[in-house]
């Protein structure tokens, strides 16, 4: 059309923010990231019902372990929503991980981490081991598993699925930076 609009255009918006502020502030924007991994949503599991808790220690456990496996990174698990401290040397190199990254990856990451909650589910998006509606998906399953107990609110549901739509372009943005 005549005009562009830039709320259509999310990866140019997101190149955008990588050229004109990213490059300038990745120190802040990888303090950002880890302080996300300190407060890191796959660590709270439900206190009830058990069929929750399990679902969750299965599908985050898996990816928990896979952060300490793979890159040092030990978060841990608790049960109900007070805050569990952890330990400095994992969110360091938390953080030391997005400053690998160039500041292309760096905003992908930046903008996948609050979207999904979780610092290690962004990671293994932006390092190909979870595609983007998988990981869209785990970062939901308390709310799933509401909806499949109590139905979908359409409200909600259209809001997970422009989230899910945005998840699904970080894991075409990380493809093609490869």
């Amino acid at each position: 059309g005549e005009f562009l609009d830039a709320g259509t255009m999310p990866a140019t918006r997101l190149a955008s923010t990588a050229i004109d502020r990213v490059v300038e502030v990745m120190e802040a924007v990888a303090d950002e990231v880890a302080a996300y991994a300190g407060n890191d949503l796959t660590c709270y599991l439900a206190e009830a019902p058990q069929s929750l808790v399990e679902r969750q220690e299965r599908e985050w456990g898996q990816w928990r372990k896979w952060a300490e496996e793979t890159h040092g990174i030990r978060l841990v698990p608790v049960q109900g929503i007070i805050h569990q401290t952890q330990d400095e040397a994992s969110l360091a190199k938390v953080k030391a991980l997005a400053l690998s990254l160039d500041h292309f990856q760096l905003s992908g990451l930046a903008m996948a981490v609050p979207l999904l909650g979780s610092a290690i589910l962004g990671l293994a998006l932006q390092q190909g081991k979870l595609d983007g509606a998988t990981a869209y998906d785990l970062s939901r399953l308390d709310e799933a598993f509401t909806e499949e107990r109590w139905g979908v609110d359409e409200e909600a549901s259209l809001r997970a699925a422009a989230q899910r739509a945005e998840t699904v372009m970080l894991e075409q943005w990380f493809t093609a930076l490869v």
